[in-house]
């Protein structure tokens, strides 16, 4: 019984360790502020993925330094300008 606390300790890390790993990053509500097309990619040449409504509530997860947050909306992932987001709190990458 002793010799399995070891084998028991390394595998309740190790559930830990992959528990960590699956939690979600940082996320900040936004509204968006105009009729806005979500993106593929973060720029205006990218293929449109959706067509978020002038209120809709988005899922941002960060911003960019070109001015680009990365956001989910009705289970779409894309891209939308952060002067057409009104966002509180949410990280900027580089």
């Amino acid at each position: 019984m002793i010799g399995s606390i070891p084998a028991l300790v390394a595998t309740t890390m190790f559930m830990g360790a992959i528990t960590l790993a699956a939690a979600p990053a940082h996320a900040a509500h936004a509204r968006t502020t105009a009729n806005v097309n979500m993106r593929a990619s973060p720029g205006v040449s990218y293929p449109i993925v959706d067509v978020v409504p002038r209120g809709a509530l988005v899922n941002a997860r960060y911003c960019i330094s070109n001015g680009w947050c990365r956001v989910t909306w009705r289970g779409n992932k894309g891209w939308i300008n952060e002067r057409y987001l009104r966002v509180r709190g949410l990280k900027r990458k580089v």
